[in-house]
């Protein structure tokens, strides 16, 4: 009798029981907070943003429930019942718009296909997907435990909490960006230059400098031209049509995923500061594979937290091989 009680108990309890609820959002709370945390300090060099509480504070806009349960099995003597039901997630339309937004800024598909991809069906601003999990009941002097079969969702509200939190962030660049084009009016006459060069001309220069800083690091490294460059002179009625090389970067461009390295391979300055930065890695692991592991491992965690901000990147990478050269150069402090 009461084993039967046991399990009619377990029954009516585990599976749908508003005790159920609260473990689950709250462990889906928790994971999200670990996984964006965690985020923050790999890609985004601890950037407040990310705050634990912000994370939370966010989190707690959106509503998390979990409808149509039902009991699958249920074993009286682990207390533990296998459950079906179906996750919903409702999001504030205005986060919504914030999220797609943001990703869209950073070249991301937008977070209902993201959902597709995770098989969780989109309605508006709602979320579902049948999921399968298992309850484990303690007693009442202490608190069961929650375990979901699927992580997909902990990825889903990782990715809107995400880019909900970096909104401002993109629209303060978008403010810079757009004062930066600007046209600067000034009261005093401008001083006439001796020759004008355009922005593509500039950008080729730069990329024959810097060849021929990594010609001389590394000479097997691979310059790939696409676009022969005629040899032109040099004068102020240049045009932005002047062909420049096109250089590939030390990784697969095909396979380019984050905003970081699609913006390194649209940018031929900053594919050659890769391909130079990795020939002087080769270079310093020979020396010192210990200090060159940390160096890269913290250029990493630096080049992705800039984005797309192609001056952040720069800076990035001179700073990464200047610490390599220091390296190879077997000195004490890099």
């Amino acid at each position: 009798m009461s084993l039967m009680l046991s399990g009619c108990n377990l029954s009516m309890d585990s599976c749908s029981s508003s005790e159920t609820q609260d473990m689950m959002q709250k462990q889906l709370t928790e994971q999200a907070v670990k996984s964006i945390t965690q985020k923050r300090d790999d890609h985004y060099d601890g950037a407040l943003i990310f705050g634990a509480t912000k994370i939370r504070a966010s989190l707690a806009e959106i509503h998390i429930v979990l409808e149509n349960i039902k009991t699958v099995k249920q074993d009286p003597k682990s207390n533990v019942s296998s459950c079906t039901g179906q996750l919903k997630i409702t999001v504030p339309p205005p986060m919504l718009a914030d999220v797609d937004r943001t990703r869209a800024s950073q070249h991301q598909i937008k977070i209902a296909q993201y959902a597709a991809q995770l098989a969780i069906d989109n309605s508006r601003n709602a979320f579902t997907q049948t999921v399968d999990y298992s309850v484990k009941s303690l007693g009442d002097t202490k608190e069961g435990s929650i375990e979901f079969k699927s992580t997909a969702w902990v990825h889903l509200l990782d990715e809107m909490i995400t880019a909900a939190l970096l909104k401002p962030t993109v629209d303060h660049q978008e403010v810079d960006a757009s004062q930066h084009n600007e046209p600067l009016i000034s009261e005093v006459e401008p001083v006439k230059p001796k020759a004008e060069v355009s922005p593509v001309l500039q950008e080729k220069q730069d990329v024959d400098n810097t060849n021929k800083d990594v010609l001389k690091v590394e000479p097997s490294a691979k310059i790939i031209s696409q676009t022969p460059v005629a040899q032109q002179n040099v004068q102020s009625s240049l045009t932005p049509e002047v062909a420049i090389q096109k250089i590939s970067p030390g990784f697969n461009c095909d396979k380019a995923s984050k905003p970081t390295d699609i913006t390194i391979c649209a940018n031929s300055a900053l594919a050659v500061l890769d391909l130079k930065n990795m020939a002087l890695y080769k270079n310093a692991k020979v020396i010192d594979s210990v200090m060159t592991k940390v160096i890269w491992q913290e250029s990493i965690t630096s080049k992705y937290a800039c984005g797309i901000d192609i001056s952040c990147i720069t800076k990035v990478y001179k700073k990464s091989i200047q610490r390599y050269e220091c390296v190879a150069a077997k000195k004490n402090l890099c």
